[in-house]
Formats: C-alpha cells, sequence, structure tokens
C-alpha cells in the first residue's frame, strides 16, 4: 500500500492491507519489488493532485511491471488523469468501492497472471508503506 498522511486515508489502506494479507497476498518492502501496488491518495489541493501524480509515475517507473490500483480522492476526482495507458496504471477504484480492491485485484491476477494449464498464481508481493 501506498497512501498519504492523512488519517482516514491511513485507516482505509491498513484496512485494505488486512484484507490482502488474508487473501494470500504477501507485504513487500517497496514498490520496486512488489507485482501490485495499491495507491491511496487524498487530495483536496492542486499540490496534492501533483503529489498523488508524481508517486503513481515514480512507482511505474521504478516497476513497470507492477499493477498499479489507484483509489481515494484522487481517483474519485480526476479518474481520467489516472489512464491506464499514460501513466500504468491498472485500474482506478472510486471511494465507494474500496472495500471491493482485494476481490478486483483476484480478478486482476486472474486474467494476468494465470500459470501452465490455466493455473492462477498467486502474486508474490504488495506493496505495503
Amino acid at each position: 500500500m501506498n497512501n498519504s498522511d492523512a488519517g482516514q486515508t491511513q485507516a482505509d489502506a491498513a484496512a485494505i492491507e488486512r484484507q490482502l494479507l488474508a487473501r494470500g497476498y504477501a507485504a513487500s518492502p517497496d514498490a520496486s519489488c512488489a507485482d501490485v501496488v495499491v495507491v491511496n491518495t487524498c487530495t483536496v489541493t492542486a499540490a496534492a493532485d501533483l503529489q498523488a501524480r508524481q508517486a503513481i509515475h515514480a512507482i511505474h517507473r521504478e516497476n513497470p511491471a507492477a499493477r498499479i490500483v489507484v483509489t481515494g480522492c484522487y481517483a474519485q476526482r480526476a479518474p481520467g488523469k489516472n489512464s491506464p495507458h499514460s501513466t500504468g496504471v491498472s485500474w482506478v477504484v472510486g471511494n465507494s468501492h474500496k472495500p471491493e480492491i482485494p476481490r478486483l485485484i483476484g480478478e486482476m491476477n486472474a486474467a494476468f497472471a494465470t500459470g501452465p494449464g490455466g493455473r492462477i498464481r498467486a502474486p508474490r508481493d504488495l506493496h505495503s508503506g
């Protein structure tokens, strides 16, 4: 998880992380070695929007193979700016759908990470921070 410092954002990130860990995902020390990165944003100013965009771009630049899920205020307010084609974002999830993130990641991994014989490989890492 990669999230801003707002209290509610941290609580949301902790809940999402608990759900993902319960589904068998493992936390990674940083985004550079994660298979999936959840960026949980809380932006109310243009400067905070810029910071969120920079974080998303940095994650994609450091780990272009990672599937990036963007959620929170910035995802809600500017879903078009989180286009998968321009930033490496795999999924944009609005605030009202945050509880669905673990299921959505499971579906995304089923589509991208099937192993030999159609078996689904569990993702190795999930960024936590």
